[in-house]
């Protein structure tokens, strides 16, 4: 599964919100299907669904609403509810976190989260 999401050009591929909600569905159900827990799995949905919503999320006048639309807070949350000492999961995020990159809204979350 992770190498048929790695191997998909996503600079080539025209995001829609359709597409993005897929790849949420893939996200809530990383934790409930057997073959989407191997954590490079886990890694490659992630890290897919946050570049297809940077990409769809491109306008800077209607990035709120299409990050609220697109769940970037479920990831914020989970961020929140690590402990500090679990460096693999907090890593992975902040990896997450930059594919969501050039973005003023989500650093302003992030800000107001880390201070």
């Amino acid at each position: 599964t992770a190498r048929l999401l790695t191997i998909i050009s996503y600079f080539y591929v025209e995001p829609v919100k359709a597409l993005v909600e897929e790849f949420f569905k893939l996200v809530t159900q990383s934790s409930s299907k057997p073959h989407l827990q191997y954590p490079f799995t886990r890694s490659a949905i992630d890290l897919s669904y946050a570049h297809l919503v940077r990409r769809t999320c491109h306008e800077h006048s209607t990035q709120q609403e299409c990050f609220s639309a697109l769940h970037v807070d479920e990831f914020i949350k989970r961020f929140d509810s690590l402990a500090v000492d679990d460096h693999a999961n907090l890593q992975h995020l902040m990896a997450v976190f930059r594919n969501f990159r050039e973005s003023e809204v989500l650093e302003g979350k992030l800000r107001a989260n880390l201070f």
